[in-house]
């Protein structure tokens, strides 16, 4: 099977030699999705059509939410996947729509849990408002995402994307009881992150299978791209936690150490650091701080830690287009593989 090239020149994770340009994800997923435009059209006009209420205190919070936007990767997991598949059909969209909503829910409560005060670099809903209100929001957008997809005649929808939304609950159950757990494993934690965003990704590209016609292989195949495909993207985004932009992110980088989370990068460091950096290294995690941020990043450089972790998302996005291409010859699929290459090589 043909391998993927990756850029090799990539500035994040680590000090780089000078090197080309970053590939820009945004841009990349706007090329990505030119062939979907109109039904992308449809499903956003679908989302703001949803997130409204006849009550103005509870409309205008679901308007600042609606204001907020977003990629919208996973609407777009499930058009290409229904394009992939066949045709892009009305089940398509509504199944692209809940999926955002649910989404949507998982944002809003994790910039509570995690009291993060900037999403997408504005105010979260909870400092917007407040945290009782910005709960509730979750709570509706969940449950606005379980009614539009029961619209349509099958129970297949519903079923899938309540098993995927328990699945993000218990990721992020688990990934809180982690917290400053310094036992955790690499392999913990990326089962992990699979539940909390692998399994969105995953139902998103298995609902776009299914609503093309795709019979359970099919629809398995898909799923396990977008497990994997979401897996990429999350540990991606907790070492650019460390290694990224806060201006390119529209958040606050080190957010994931001022909690004590341990991802990626400090797992990995945690199993090579050499008993001469360890207390340094263990002090740093303990009493966390602005010194303690910037000292395990000059440990993470100086164990090239960054290079580690560049290769484990390749490799997950490497085996998802492996997936995906032992069971979808079509044209289309080309879409999914490159989305899957830009998850692991964006700087935002």
């Amino acid at each position: 099977m043909t391998s993927i090239a990756f850029n090799a020149n990539n500035p994040l994770f680590g000090v780089q030699p000078p090197r080309e340009p970053k590939l820009d994800y945004v841009r990349e997923l706007a090329s990505v999705t030119s062939s979907i435009r109109e039904p992308l059209v449809r499903v956003e006009a679908f989302i703001q059509e949803q997130l409204a209420s006849r009550h103005s205190e509870v409309h205008s919070l679901l308007k600042y939410v609606a204001e907020l936007g977003g990629k919208r990767l996973r609407p777009a997991l499930v058009l290409l996947s229904a394009r992939a598949q066949g045709e892009i059909n009305d089940e398509s969209i509504r199944s692209a729509t809940a999926v955002e909503l649910v989404h949507t829910a998982t944002l809003v409560n994790d910039d509570v849990l995690d009291n993060a005060v900037v999403r997408r670099h504005r105010p979260s809903l909870h400092c917007q408002s407040n945290v009782h209100d910005s709960i509730l929001i979750g709570d509706w957008l969940f449950t606005q995402a379980y009614a539009l997809v029961n619209e349509g005649e099958s129970t297949i929808p519903g079923r899938w994307i309540a098993r995927a939304a328990k699945e993000v609950c218990e990721g992020e159950i688990r990934q809180n009881i982690s917290v400053n757990q310094l036992s955790l494993t690499i392999d913990d934690y990326l089962f992990m992150i699979g539940q909390k965003t692998g399994s969105l990704c995953a139902v998103s590209c298995a609902l776009g299978a299914w609503s093309a016609g795709g019979d359970k292989k099919q629809c398995e195949a898909f799923h396990t791209f977008g497990w994997k495909l979401g897996t990429a993207f999350q540990v991606h985004d907790d070492c650019l936690d460390y290694w990224g932009s806060g201006d390119r992110l529209g958040k606050i980088i080190g957010g994931d150490f001022a909690a004590g989370k341990l991802t990626l990068p400090v797992i990995r460091l945690l199993e090579i650091c050499s008993e001469r950096h360890r207390p340094m290294l263990l002090n740093c995690l303990q009493t966390k701080g602005t010194e303690g941020f910037e000292r395990v990043r000059e440990l993470l450089d100086r164990y090239r830690v960054g290079e580690y972790c560049r290769d484990r998302t390749r490799q997950l996005s490497q085996e998802a287009i492996e997936c995906l291409r032992a069971s979808c010859t079509s044209p289309e699929c080309r879409y999914l593989e490159r989305l899957a290459i830009s998850a692991v090589e964006r700087e935002a």
